[in-house]
């Protein structure tokens, strides 16, 4: 296999430059590499990059194209994350300039990341039966300390349940924890976490969202985070754009949503005319709460998930015991209080037919964390298999429900069943916009 590819690090290929291509060739012992100088066969000179010192004494100069051959095992993978690497290395000391670095080691941190982005990037739909390893050595080799990445975005307009949603997609698909910070007026910084596994902790940027024109510094910590970390400040920066191919595809999958995100932020010239054509959108339906408990008197967290768990059993036909159990294990890892006595416990992975919710009403409240936060209305939710995305959904409305209809918990706590609750919820979803 071959391809031509262009140096694009200002002083041509120095020292440093040099390390890092050798670093990359490195990954594939079972592969071969020639890079190939000059068009003429008087010209001609070939250039074996796994040696440093061949590649030191080429005098390959910035801007100019020579041609990759690869031969052996993984050659598809090996020729993609060369060219990466190759035509991604900008390295603008002069090289030999005093105090630039020890030419043995991969000493620019900025470098060593952006390298192993471009590796990322282009292993993306490659089908390599062993680019997860190559990968995980490439992090060992380009990013001993661990990946971590941030970024500062200037957010284009405000949050709404769609988007924040959408965060929430993007840790899961990445596999990474992400951070966000932002000031909100004399409350001062917030810090909002989310986590991949935990499909609710995005809602706390629907309870206390940044406004428009907030700076949000983003710190995305995985394997992946350079590429978690771009899309999120490319999407955070047009979320309107973003905002418009959402509502035309609430039916694709999350993987194909967070994609496309990903294409736009490689710098795609329109969300609208780039990416796939709207699948048939279904409305999104609120569930109904099939279960109800209430009471005036003070009770303790394990008890009210068990009360609540049991008023599932029926409608699931799990066993309560089952539920408690994956309820408890979250709750362990997690816990799901979001703010203002609002906690959404939830079951995940569930062999069931649909999303059930379960509304706990408990007007002395329960205390719920180690900080001693009471939950006063207490949302359960049994989530059947591969319904994560309308799960979101859901969280997300019902966030916002709560934001936008300042009377919405007075009114639940006068519910005396599951049909007043459904009765509310319904009013309360109808009688506001989700739209901004």
């Amino acid at each position: 296999m071959h391809c031509e590819m262009v140096l694009r690090t200002p002083h041509g290929l120095h020292s440093r430059p040099a390390l890092y291509v050798k670093t990359v060739c490195d990954l594939f012992p079972e592969t071969e590499f020639k890079i190939v100088r000059g068009q003429s066969a008087a010209r001609r000179k070939e250039v074996d990059p796994k040696s440093f010192m061949a590649l030191f004494s080429s005098g390959i100069l910035a801007g100019e194209f020579v041609e990759l051959q690869v031969s052996g095992r993984n050659e598809a993978l090996a020729m993609a994350f060369v060219k990466a690497a190759w035509e991604t290395i900008r390295i603008e000391d002069a090289p030999g300039r005093a105090g630039a670095g020890n030419a043995t080691e991969l000493d620019q941190p900025d470098v060593r990341a952006a390298v192993y982005e471009s590796l990322l990037e282009v292993s993306e739909g490659m089908d390599d039966p062993d680019k997860h390893a190559i990968l995980a050595a490439a992090r060992v080799h380009l990013m001993p300390d661990g990946v971590t990445t941030r970024k500062v975005a200037v957010l284009q307009r405000r949050f709404s349940q769609i988007t924040a949603a959408l965060l929430a997609m993007i840790s899961r698909h990445y596999g990474c924890q992400i951070e966000l910070m932002y000031e909100i007026g004399e409350q001062g910084i917030h810090r909002c976490e989310i986590l991949p596994d935990d499909m609710g902790s995005f809602l706390a940027l629907l309870m206390k969202p940044p406004l428009a024109g907030s700076k949000i510094t983003v710190c995305a910590r995985g394997d992946k985070s350079p590429l978690a970390a771009r899309v999120l400040t490319v999407v955070l920066e047009n979320l309107e754009e973003c905002e418009t191919w959402l509502r035309g595809h609430t039916t694709e999958s999350d993987d194909t949503i967070v994609t496309c995100m990903a294409g736009f932020a490689r710098g795609l010239p329109s969300a609208v005319d780039t990416f796939p054509p709207p699948s048939k959108a279904r409305r999104s339906v609120f569930p109904t709460v099939q279960g109800f408990h209430s009471t005036h008197v003070m009770v303790d967290k394990e008890l009210a998930l068990r009360s609540l768990c049991e008023q599932l059993q029926q409608p699931t036909d799990v066993d309560a015991r089952t539920l408690l159990k994956s309820v408890q294990d979250r709750e362990r890892s997690m816990p799901t209080y979001l703010t203002e006595g609002l906690a959404i416990p939830h079951a995940v992975d569930l062999d069931i037919r649909q999303h059930t919710i379960a509304l706990g009403v408990y007007s002395s409240g329960v205390p719920w964390d180690v900080d001693q936060n009471r939950a006063y209305l207490v949302f359960m939710s049994a989530v059947a298999k591969n319904a994560q995305q309308e799960y979101l959904a859901y969280i997300a409305r019902l966030a916002t429900m709560f934001v936008k209809h300042i009377g919405l918990r007075k009114e639940l706590f006068q519910a005396q069943s599951a049909d007043e609750a459904n009765r509310i919820l319904r009013a309360a979803e109808q009688a506001i916009s989700f739209d901004d």
